[in-house]
C-alpha cells in the first residue's frame, strides 16, 4: 500500500479542511503512514484560481499503530497558507529494523504531539502548542 491515511489539497482549489479526527486505525506494509499535502499538482480542468488558497486547521490523528511502515508521516503545508493545529496523539507507526526507515518530513506546519513514536518533526513537538492535542482528550 502507499499511503494510510492521505489528506490532499492544492493552490488554486481554495476551500477549507477543519475539525477532521481520524482515530484508531491499524496498518501495515505502508510506504508511507500519515500524509498531509499541500501542493499535490492536480486539478480538473485549466479554469482554476492559482491565487485560490486552501486553508487546513485542525487535523487531529489518534490512536494510529502501524508495523513494517516505511515513513512514519510527511506533512507538507503551503508557505502562504500554513497548516495549521495539528495534532498527532498516540501514534506508533514502525518499520523494519535497519537504515530503511526515515523520518518524519514537515514544512509550513504547526501543532503538536503526544506518545508519538517514531518522534514526528521539530515543528510538532514545541512545548507551547500542546493545546492542539489537548482539546481532544
Amino acid at each position: 500500500m502507499g499511503v494510510g491515511i492521505h489528506i490532499k489539497t492544492n493552490i488554486g482549489r481554495g476551500g477549507f479542511i477543519t475539525n477532521i479526527t481520524v482515530t484508531d486505525v491499524y496498518m501495515e506494509n505502508v510506504r508511507k503512514g500519515i500524509r498531509i499535502a499541500g501542493d499535490v499538482g492536480d486539478h480538473p480542468d485549466e479554469s482554476f484560481n492559482p491565487n485560490a488558497l486552501p486553508v487546513v486547521n485542525g487535523i487531529t490523528f489518534k490512536s494510529i499503530w502501524g508495523e513494517k511502515v516505511q515513513q512514519p508521516g510527511s506533512i507538507q503545508g503551503l508557505k502562504n497558507s500554513p497548516f495549521t493545529g495539528i495534532c498527532l496523539s498516540n501514534i506508533n507507526l514502525h518499520g523494519e529494523p535497519g537504515p530503511r526507515s526515515s523520518p518524519w518530513k514537515c514544512s509550513d506546519v504547526s501543532g503538536s504531539s503526544l506518545q508519538v513514536s517514531p518522534w514526528p518533526c521539530s515543528e510538532l513537538t514545541s512545548p507551547h502548542q500542546t493545546g492542539s492535542c489537548s482539546d481532544h482528550f
